[in-house]
């Protein structure tokens, strides 16, 4: 069995709340700042074995990829659907989005971002798409 949680290097504390927060697993009042000054360790707990590892750099790392995306999207009021989503929004069948993506007709970055194995659809590129929009 394996569990892993963060602490910081400040507060000795679990910052798995904190952690979460930042990179959008759950939903908060406010964004966490992981400074470069502050250390964050991960504890893995493998059969009874406990190892803390620093991960600092690693947070930073998804901060910046983040924040990144943010901006990418963030600039022009973009609305980011899942496929459900922009088939429901298009009234056409989620397949029908996978299609058009594998035949060259959307393309990534411009009318859909991949997060992990998921795909994220930007709504007036594919407004602009289907000439809903100008």
């Amino acid at each position: 069995m394996k569990n892993t949680c963060i602490y910081s290097e400040k507060s000795g504390k679990k910052e798995d709340e904190l952690f979460e927060n930042s990179i959008g697993g759950t939903q908060g009042s406010g964004s966490a700042d992981f400074s470069s000054a502050q250390r964050y360790y991960a504890e893995t707990v493998v059969n009874g074995r406990r190892t803390l590892a620093d991960v600092t750099e690693e947070i930073l790392k998804l901060q910046l990829i983040i924040k990144q995306y943010e901006r990418r999207f963030n600039d022009d009021n973009d609305e980011l659907l899942t496929t459900g989503e922009a088939a429901k929004f298009f009234k056409v069948h989620q397949q029908h989005l996978r299609n058009l993506k594998s035949q060259g007709k959307l393309g990534e970055g411009k009318h859909y971002i991949r997060v992990g194995r998921k795909l994220l659809f930007r709504k007036n590129a594919l407004l602009q798409h289907f000439g809903l929009q100008v």
